[in-house]
């Protein structure tokens, strides 16, 4: 069929449509770009509607849309049947959609076609008078005239009916658009993923849905999480449809779910259930490790250490830890180490002096930590009342015995 040009339109919004998105979710984009491919193939045809009882056929979409036969034909059927994008009466294929917008573009183009028609004949005879018009009586003047004046008033009239024709369809568009739009607002964009499956469950599989418990979202959301390869749920969903007992041994359908996918025996739908453990594992192993953001939130800054004294004291003490090293000792944390600090200094009364001879004492006699000087000391040898400083300076060369 020859056409003046192979177009037509659709909404704009069609991607929206629960039909689609339906398409969509079970045969992802590829079965977008399927559909409107078939529908381009449709536009070409003669009064739209594609000859499936022909031979070779489906052969023939099936190279269009890059598909082996049976696939082809497995998915014009899901097309008619499960997802009612495309109408079949068994020997051909075609759309309601496409049928009504090529209807009204036919409709528009034929009275865009018979204006012109129209105007060409008026042209053609508006010249032929005035080529062969000859001076005559007044009243053939005035019957030309007159008859002249019909003409153009008929032409007229007609081009009113035709813009009259026009408008009428551009609001007719309009409504059905706003219907259109109104009916997503209200509904498809009301309407979840859960809602999606929920809906799919009693069209596709409605023994599933007589269940006691259906599927709730949370359910939902386990199902989805669980097994990421979609293709397994549906497995299993068409396992219990097709077991006659399933309502009388299940109440629950996630209950019943988690039994049939324990008991499947299919190869190709284990190996995908292996994926999906593996994944899963890997899930609940990032979630263990990630940290807890209240926990996170309650730790409080790095601790510092808080010397009581500085200079050569901090030289000491460093002597001090790696001493303790050699006695297979160490401050496991900032807070034991401070400890330790704070009872040198309680112990020497703040005194410098006494600090550093306290931690001499402790490494001469091998201890691991540190005592409070006798009040009464015994007898000191000459010069015992020597600086820090001079203390210090002996640790250096101190070999411990």
């Amino acid at each position: 069929m020859a056409k003046d040009a192979f177009w037509f339109k659709h909404d704009s919004n069609a991607s929206a449509d629960p039909k689609m998105v339906a398409l969509v979710a079970q045969y992802g984009m590829a079965g977008k770009g399927m559909y409107w491919t078939l529908i381009e193939i449709l536009r070409e045809q003669e009064n739209y509607r594609y000859n499936i009882a022909q031979k070779f056929a489906y052969a023939s979409l099936a190279d269009a849309l890059k598909l082996k036969t049976d696939d082809c034909k497995n998915f014009i059927n899901d097309l008619v049947n499960e997802f009612e994008l495309l109408k079949s009466d068994g020997e051909s294929i075609w759309s309601d959609s496409l049928l009504r917008r090529m209807s009204e573009w036919d409709t528009k183009k034929m009275a865009l076609s018979e204006r012109g028609r129209r105007g060409a004949v008026a042209t053609n005879a508006k010249k032929a008078a005035q080529a062969n018009e000859q001076p005559g009586t007044s009243d053939q003047k005035s019957r030309l005239s007159v008859g002249t004046s019909e003409k153009k008033a008929s032409y007229k009239i007609r081009e009113e009916e035709i813009r009259e024709e026009e408008i009428r369809s551009e609001c007719e568009n309009k409504n059905a658009h706003a219907h259109t739009s109104s009916f997503f607002e209200n509904s498809f964009r009301k309407k979840t993923e859960f809602e999606a499956f929920a809906e799919r469950i009693a069209n596709k599989y409605p023994s599933v849905a007589e269940l006691e418990k259906p599927f709730t979202e949370e359910d939902f959301n386990w199902l989805t999480n669980r097994y990421s390869d979609r293709h397994v749920i549906d497995f299993i969903l068409q396992a219990m449809e097709n077991d006659p007992k399933l309502v009388s041994k299940n109440k629950s359908a996630l209950h019943a779910f988690k039994k049939y996918i324990a008991n499947e025996k299919n190869q190709e739908v284990k190996k995908a259930m292996a994926v999906c453990d593996q994944a899963w594992e890997q899930k609940k192993l990032l979630k263990k490790n990630e940290p807890d953001e209240k926990m996170v939130s309650e730790i409080p800054p790095a601790a510092k250490i808080v010397y009581p004294f500085g200079g050569n004291f901090l030289n000491l003490w460093q002597q001090w830890k790696n001493y303790l090293n050699t006695k297979e000792k160490t401050y496991k944390s900032v807070q034991e180490e401070q400890a330790a600090l704070n009872l040198v200094s309680d112990y020497s009364g703040g005194d410098e002096n006494k600090a550093v001879e306290i931690i001499l004492t402790a490494m001469h006699r091998g201890w691991k930590g540190f005592y409070r000087p006798q009040e009464k000391k015994e007898q000191q040898p000459t010069g015992a009342n020597v600086s820090a400083k001079s203390l210090i300076g002996k640790i250096m060369n101190f070999d411990d015995p």
